[in-house]
Protein backbone atom coordinates (compact mmCIF):
# COMPACT_ATOMS: atom_id res chain seq x y z
CA UNK A 1 0.00 0.00 0.00
CA UNK A 2 2.68 2.34 0.88
CA UNK A 3 4.51 1.57 -2.91
CA UNK A 4 1.04 2.15 -4.40
CA UNK A 5 0.50 5.93 -2.67
CA UNK A 6 3.48 7.07 -2.26
CA UNK A 7 3.08 8.36 1.34
CA UNK A 8 3.38 6.80 4.41
CA UNK A 9 -0.05 5.38 5.84
CA UNK A 10 -1.37 7.13 9.36
CA UNK A 11 -2.12 4.40 11.55
CA UNK A 12 -5.53 3.50 11.65
CA UNK A 13 -8.64 3.12 14.76
CA UNK A 14 -9.00 -0.63 15.70
CA UNK A 15 -12.45 -0.57 14.63
CA UNK A 16 -11.45 0.32 10.89
CA UNK A 17 -8.59 -1.86 10.96
CA UNK A 18 -10.66 -4.98 11.95
CA UNK A 19 -13.24 -3.75 9.42
CA UNK A 20 -10.57 -4.03 6.43
CA UNK A 21 -9.55 -7.62 7.70
CA UNK A 22 -12.89 -8.74 7.37
CA UNK A 23 -13.44 -7.50 4.15
CA UNK A 24 -9.29 -8.60 3.02
CA UNK A 25 -9.87 -11.91 4.30
CA UNK A 26 -13.71 -12.42 2.73
CA UNK A 27 -12.31 -11.81 -0.79
CA UNK A 28 -8.69 -13.27 -0.59
CA UNK A 29 -10.88 -16.61 0.60
CA UNK A 30 -13.60 -16.21 -2.54
CA UNK A 31 -10.69 -16.00 -4.86
CA UNK A 32 -9.25 -19.29 -3.53
CA UNK A 33 -12.11 -21.26 -3.78
CA UNK A 34 -12.76 -19.85 -7.32
CA UNK A 35 -9.30 -20.96 -8.12
CA UNK A 36 -10.36 -24.57 -6.99
CA UNK A 37 -13.85 -24.75 -8.61
CA UNK A 38 -14.42 -27.45 -10.85
CA UNK A 39 -15.66 -26.78 -14.00
CA UNK A 40 -14.77 -28.88 -15.78
CA UNK A 41 -16.97 -30.88 -18.24
CA UNK A 42 -16.86 -33.96 -20.45
CA UNK A 43 -15.14 -32.48 -23.20
CA UNK A 44 -12.83 -29.99 -21.17
CA UNK A 45 -12.00 -32.27 -18.31
CA UNK A 46 -8.62 -30.53 -17.96
CA UNK A 47 -9.50 -27.45 -18.21
CA UNK A 48 -7.81 -24.81 -15.38
CA UNK A 49 -7.80 -21.68 -17.00
CA UNK A 50 -9.36 -18.73 -14.72
CA UNK A 51 -9.75 -15.32 -15.35
CA UNK A 52 -10.36 -12.83 -12.40
CA UNK A 53 -11.66 -9.15 -13.60
CA UNK A 54 -11.17 -6.47 -10.64
CA UNK A 55 -13.76 -4.01 -11.12
CA UNK A 56 -12.80 -0.55 -9.45
CA UNK A 57 -9.45 -1.94 -8.78
CA UNK A 58 -7.54 1.45 -7.58
CA UNK A 59 -4.38 0.52 -5.84
CA UNK A 60 -5.49 -3.04 -4.87
CA UNK A 61 -2.79 -5.01 -4.43
CA UNK A 62 -4.72 -8.53 -4.53
CA UNK A 63 -2.68 -9.91 -7.79
CA UNK A 64 0.78 -9.51 -6.08
CA UNK A 65 -1.13 -11.46 -3.01
CA UNK A 66 -1.90 -14.30 -5.33
CA UNK A 67 1.71 -14.42 -6.62
CA UNK A 68 3.02 -14.60 -2.77
CA UNK A 69 0.30 -17.58 -2.37
CA UNK A 70 0.83 -19.50 -5.56
CA UNK A 71 -2.13 -18.96 -7.14
CA UNK A 72 -1.02 -16.77 -9.89
CA UNK A 73 -0.39 -19.71 -12.26
CA UNK A 74 0.31 -19.55 -15.62
CA UNK A 75 -3.71 -20.90 -15.98
CA UNK A 76 -4.90 -17.24 -14.45
CA UNK A 77 -5.65 -14.45 -16.23
CA UNK A 78 -5.89 -11.20 -14.29
CA UNK A 79 -7.32 -8.08 -15.08
CA UNK A 80 -8.22 -4.67 -13.30
CA UNK A 81 -10.81 -1.92 -14.07
CA UNK A 82 -10.26 1.75 -13.11
CA UNK A 83 -10.28 5.41 -14.38
CA UNK A 84 -7.13 6.85 -16.42
CA UNK A 85 -5.63 8.90 -13.34
CA UNK A 86 -6.00 6.39 -11.17
CA UNK A 87 -4.17 3.71 -13.14
CA UNK A 88 -1.54 6.64 -14.19
CA UNK A 89 -0.80 6.93 -10.51
CA UNK A 90 -0.31 3.09 -9.74
CA UNK A 91 1.64 2.23 -13.10
CA UNK A 92 4.23 4.94 -12.04
CA UNK A 93 4.28 3.41 -8.39
CA UNK A 94 4.89 0.06 -10.11
CA UNK A 95 7.18 1.64 -12.67
CA UNK A 96 9.70 2.28 -9.44
CA UNK A 97 9.42 -0.53 -8.26
CA UNK A 98 11.77 -3.15 -10.60
CA UNK A 99 11.67 -6.12 -8.12
CA UNK A 100 8.10 -6.10 -8.06
CA UNK A 101 8.17 -6.04 -11.96
CA UNK A 102 10.18 -8.52 -12.07
CA UNK A 103 7.34 -11.04 -10.46
CA UNK A 104 4.85 -9.55 -12.90
CA UNK A 105 6.86 -11.04 -15.96
CA UNK A 106 10.11 -11.11 -17.79
CA UNK A 107 10.92 -7.30 -19.49
CA UNK A 108 10.42 -8.62 -22.69
CA UNK A 109 7.26 -9.60 -22.10
CA UNK A 110 6.00 -6.67 -20.20
CA UNK A 111 4.50 -3.37 -21.77
CA UNK A 112 4.15 -0.43 -19.06
CA UNK A 113 3.33 3.27 -20.28
CA UNK A 114 2.75 5.71 -17.21
CA UNK A 115 1.33 8.19 -19.65
CA UNK A 116 -1.42 5.65 -20.75
CA UNK A 117 -2.00 4.04 -17.67
CA UNK A 118 -1.58 0.60 -18.50
CA UNK A 119 0.49 -2.65 -18.10
CA UNK A 120 0.29 -5.73 -20.43
CA UNK A 121 1.82 -8.84 -19.11
CA UNK A 122 1.13 -12.45 -19.82
CA UNK A 123 -0.64 -12.88 -16.52
CA UNK A 124 -1.42 -9.36 -15.22
CA UNK A 125 -3.50 -6.21 -17.04
CA UNK A 126 -4.02 -3.14 -16.13
CA UNK A 127 -6.96 -1.60 -18.47
CA UNK A 128 -7.98 2.25 -17.97
CA UNK A 129 -11.67 2.63 -18.90
CA UNK A 130 -14.81 4.13 -17.54
CA UNK A 131 -16.97 1.19 -15.93
CA UNK A 132 -20.05 3.08 -16.96
CA UNK A 133 -19.71 2.49 -20.88
CA UNK A 134 -20.39 -1.22 -20.85
CA UNK A 135 -19.05 -1.02 -24.81
CA UNK A 136 -15.80 0.43 -23.88
CA UNK A 137 -15.31 -1.95 -20.92
CA UNK A 138 -16.18 -5.12 -23.35
CA UNK A 139 -13.83 -3.88 -26.04
CA UNK A 140 -11.20 -3.13 -23.82
CA UNK A 141 -11.22 -6.59 -22.54
CA UNK A 142 -11.17 -8.68 -25.65
CA UNK A 143 -8.61 -6.38 -27.01
CA UNK A 144 -6.68 -7.75 -24.22
CA UNK A 145 -6.94 -11.47 -24.60
CA UNK A 146 -10.15 -11.88 -22.63
CA UNK A 147 -11.95 -15.01 -23.68
CA UNK A 148 -15.64 -15.08 -22.55
CA UNK A 149 -15.41 -19.38 -22.32
CA UNK A 150 -13.58 -19.24 -20.41
CA UNK A 151 -15.16 -19.10 -15.99
CA UNK A 152 -14.67 -15.99 -14.64
CA UNK A 153 -14.55 -13.93 -11.37
CA UNK A 154 -15.50 -10.52 -11.42
CA UNK A 155 -14.72 -8.69 -7.82
CA UNK A 156 -16.85 -5.12 -6.75
CA UNK A 157 -15.51 -3.45 -3.47
CA UNK A 158 -17.91 -0.54 -2.73
CA UNK A 159 -17.69 0.20 -6.69
CA UNK A 160 -21.12 -0.49 -8.07
CA UNK A 161 -22.83 1.37 -5.52
CA UNK A 162 -20.91 4.74 -6.58
CA UNK A 163 -22.59 4.27 -10.15
CA UNK A 164 -26.15 4.76 -11.38
CA UNK A 165 -27.82 1.72 -11.04
CA UNK A 166 -28.58 1.48 -15.09
CA UNK A 167 -24.74 1.54 -15.29
CA UNK A 168 -24.39 -1.11 -12.55
CA UNK A 169 -26.94 -3.26 -13.83
CA UNK A 170 -25.43 -2.92 -17.55
CA UNK A 171 -22.67 -4.86 -16.16
CA UNK A 172 -24.56 -8.06 -14.49
CA UNK A 173 -26.43 -8.28 -17.64
CA UNK A 174 -23.49 -8.06 -19.78
CA UNK A 175 -21.78 -10.60 -18.02
CA UNK A 176 -24.61 -13.06 -17.79
CA UNK A 177 -25.57 -12.64 -21.97
CA UNK A 178 -21.70 -13.03 -23.00
CA UNK A 179 -19.98 -15.38 -20.30
CA UNK A 180 -20.38 -19.32 -20.16
CA UNK A 181 -19.43 -19.55 -16.46
CA UNK A 182 -19.30 -16.47 -14.28
CA UNK A 183 -19.04 -15.96 -10.29
CA UNK A 184 -19.07 -12.35 -8.72
CA UNK A 185 -18.54 -11.20 -5.66
CA UNK A 186 -19.40 -7.71 -4.15
CA UNK A 187 -18.87 -5.78 -1.34
CA UNK A 188 -20.54 -2.44 -0.49
CA UNK A 189 -22.85 -0.26 1.94
CA UNK A 190 -27.00 -1.23 2.78
CA UNK A 191 -29.63 0.25 4.67
CA UNK A 192 -29.76 4.07 4.08
CA UNK A 193 -32.50 4.43 5.99
CA UNK A 194 -31.98 4.14 9.52
CA UNK A 195 -30.68 6.80 11.98
CA UNK A 196 -27.06 5.14 11.37
CA UNK A 197 -27.30 4.83 7.26
CA UNK A 198 -28.26 8.31 7.13
CA UNK A 199 -25.24 9.67 8.94
CA UNK A 200 -23.31 7.55 6.40
CA UNK A 201 -25.16 8.20 3.12
CA UNK A 202 -24.25 12.48 4.59
CA UNK A 203 -20.71 11.51 5.50
CA UNK A 204 -19.71 10.25 2.09
CA UNK A 205 -22.12 12.76 -0.15
CA UNK A 206 -20.00 15.59 2.00
CA UNK A 207 -17.17 14.05 0.79
CA UNK A 208 -18.28 14.12 -2.96
CA UNK A 209 -18.78 10.18 -3.00
CA UNK A 210 -22.79 10.23 -3.68
CA UNK A 211 -23.93 6.21 -3.39
CA UNK A 212 -25.51 6.49 -6.26
CA UNK A 213 -26.85 2.97 -6.34
CA UNK A 214 -28.11 2.96 -2.35
CA UNK A 215 -31.74 3.34 -3.42
CA UNK A 216 -31.97 0.69 -5.45
CA UNK A 217 -30.22 -2.07 -3.52
CA UNK A 218 -30.64 -0.75 -0.24
CA UNK A 219 -30.51 -4.03 1.62
CA UNK A 220 -29.57 -8.00 1.46
CA UNK A 221 -32.62 -8.38 -0.51
CA UNK A 222 -32.16 -6.29 -3.12
CA UNK A 223 -28.96 -7.44 -3.80
CA UNK A 224 -29.92 -10.96 -4.52
CA UNK A 225 -32.56 -9.57 -6.66
CA UNK A 226 -29.89 -7.52 -8.58
CA UNK A 227 -28.28 -10.44 -9.84
CA UNK A 228 -31.65 -12.93 -9.96
CA UNK A 229 -33.20 -10.57 -11.97
CA UNK A 230 -30.85 -11.00 -14.40
CA UNK A 231 -31.29 -14.24 -14.95
CA UNK A 232 -28.31 -15.59 -12.48
CA UNK A 233 -28.66 -18.97 -11.11
CA UNK A 234 -27.97 -18.52 -7.44
CA UNK A 235 -27.08 -15.22 -5.39
CA UNK A 236 -26.73 -14.66 -1.49
CA UNK A 237 -25.89 -11.61 0.42
CA UNK A 238 -25.16 -11.35 4.05
CA UNK A 239 -24.08 -8.94 5.88
CA UNK A 240 -20.69 -7.78 7.68
CA UNK A 241 -22.26 -9.35 11.65
CA UNK A 242 -22.42 -12.23 10.06
CA UNK A 243 -20.21 -12.32 7.97
CA UNK A 244 -18.12 -11.94 10.55
CA UNK A 245 -19.68 -14.22 13.54
CA UNK A 246 -20.23 -17.31 10.13
CA UNK A 247 -17.58 -16.88 8.01
CA UNK A 248 -14.21 -16.23 10.15
CA UNK A 249 -12.96 -19.04 11.79
CA UNK A 250 -13.23 -18.71 15.19
CA UNK A 251 -9.66 -19.14 16.14
CA UNK A 252 -8.68 -16.37 13.85
CA UNK A 253 -11.60 -14.06 15.28
CA UNK A 254 -9.73 -14.40 18.47
CA UNK A 255 -6.31 -13.40 17.35
CA UNK A 256 -8.00 -10.68 15.79
CA UNK A 257 -9.28 -9.26 18.76
CA UNK A 258 -6.52 -10.11 20.89
CA UNK A 259 -4.10 -7.74 18.46
CA UNK A 260 -5.94 -4.27 19.18
CA UNK A 261 -8.21 -3.95 22.09
CA UNK A 262 -11.79 -2.86 20.66
CA UNK A 263 -14.40 -0.52 22.80
CA UNK A 264 -16.81 0.50 20.44
CA UNK A 265 -18.36 -2.74 20.18
CA UNK A 266 -21.94 -0.88 19.70
CA UNK A 267 -20.46 1.41 16.90
CA UNK A 268 -18.81 -2.36 15.24
CA UNK A 269 -21.98 -3.59 15.23
CA UNK A 270 -24.14 -0.64 13.55
CA UNK A 271 -21.10 -0.22 10.58
CA UNK A 272 -20.94 -4.57 9.97
CA UNK A 273 -24.97 -3.78 9.86
CA UNK A 274 -24.19 -1.36 7.05
CA UNK A 275 -22.10 -3.36 5.02
CA UNK A 276 -22.66 -6.31 3.05
CA UNK A 277 -21.53 -9.28 1.04
CA UNK A 278 -23.27 -10.48 -1.75
CA UNK A 279 -22.11 -13.95 -4.34
CA UNK A 280 -23.42 -14.62 -7.36
CA UNK A 281 -23.13 -17.84 -9.80
CA UNK A 282 -24.11 -19.12 -13.21
CA UNK A 283 -23.25 -21.70 -14.89
CA UNK A 284 -23.79 -22.95 -18.42
CA UNK A 285 -21.45 -26.25 -18.58
CA UNK A 286 -24.13 -27.61 -15.82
Amino acid sequence: VKIMSGVSIPPRAPIMLRGYYIRTAIMRDVVRKFLRFDCSTPEKEDNKRRQIVNLGAGFDTLFFWMQNNGLATQNVQYYELDFLPVFQRKVNALSKQKTLLQTIGKEDALQLNIQEGTLHSPQYNILPTDLRDINLVTKQLLENKFDTQIPTLFLSECVLIYMKPEHSQAIVKWIRNNLTTAFFSCYEQIRPNDAFGRVMVQNLERRGCALQGLEAFPDENAQVRRFLDEHWERAECYNMNIMYHKYIDSDDRRRIERLQMLDEWEEWNLINDHYCISWAMFNRNE
